[in-house]
């Protein structure tokens, strides 16, 4: 029970990387604050999983593109007398659109989650970390590459990784680092979403082309979180950590394209 004793604040918590995040804290004996935005019953059936794994849950709902919901979840962190130890900043939304036909209310909403959200929860994250702690966001790989109709959410994680570069400087005297995790491909449910029927074949030439042979799951990142998040990696911070399989390493780039233009 590693993390017994230990808070840890999650966002976007209701399922994928957050709910397996939150799983996997819970599994370490950690007190785990579920956020969702919407998703009211995926929340509790998260909050359960964290429980049956051996830790305790309290669940908050709040959009993180919110200032106002971002103090008051934070504020329910004050009520019930807990401090942070670990913020996992993972909420993220955005309009798939091209940059050409992307609207300004397009624009404010996937910064205001992606890059005014992050700072906020890390302030006030950060307010709760007296004897110092470990902020670990979640970027993807559109800041690596260009993605069809990803330009906006790229250009925000881009901002959100150099974001971790300075709060890891600013924080660093507190004795809390921040670093962040570069996805690849993930199967997920927003990545079947996104790909729709497209999903089995775009899937299948990724593994192709992915040194380690396959795309990468919800439970892979949580490892590399909780990983970034421990006295293991102490003398980390201000990085992100690529998490792909070594897609973007470019060796299995003629298997990825293979058939695209066919």
């Amino acid at each position: 029970m590693k993390w017994s004793g230990s808070t840890v604040f999650i966002t976007g918590a209701s399922r994928g990387i957050g709910r397996a995040t939150a799983e996997l804290f819970g599994q370490g004996g950690a007190t785990v604050f579920v956020n969702y935005k919407s998703n009211e019953q995926a929340a509790k059936e998260s909050a359960a999983a964290v429980e049956a794994g051996g830790g305790r849950a309290h669940i908050v709902q709040g959009d993180v593109g919110n200032p106002e919901d971002i103090t008051r979840m934070f504020e329910r962190v004050d009520e019930l007398g807990e401090k942070i130890d670990v913020m996992v900043v993972n909420a993220a939304s955005t309009a798939f659109k091209t940059l050409m036909n992307t609207k300004a209310h397009n624009l404010d909403l996937t910064f205001a989650i992606a890059v005014r959200g992050s700072l906020l929860l890390s302030q006030e994250a950060a307010k709760r970390m007296p004897n110092g702690g470990s902020i670990v966001m979640v970027s993807g790989p559109d800041t690596l590459f260009t993605y069809p109709l990803h330009g906006v959410l790229g250009a925000a994680k881009s901002s959100q990784e150099t974001m971790v570069r300075y709060l890891a400087v600013e924080l660093g005297p507190q004795n809390i680092r921040v670093n962040a995790i570069n996805p690849g491909f993930m199967d997920t449910e927003s990545s079947r979403t996104y790909m729709g029927a497209e999903w089995p074949n775009i899937k299948k030439r990724v593994e192709n082309a992915t040194p380690l042979g396959r795309v990468g799951t919800s439970e892979d990142m949580a490892g590399i979180i909780e990983l970034l998040a421990g006295s293991e990696t102490a003398w980390i911070t201000g990085q992100t950590i690529v998490a792909d399989g070594g897609v973007s390493l470019g060796a299995g780039i003629p298997q990825l394209i293979d058939g695209v233009h066919s």
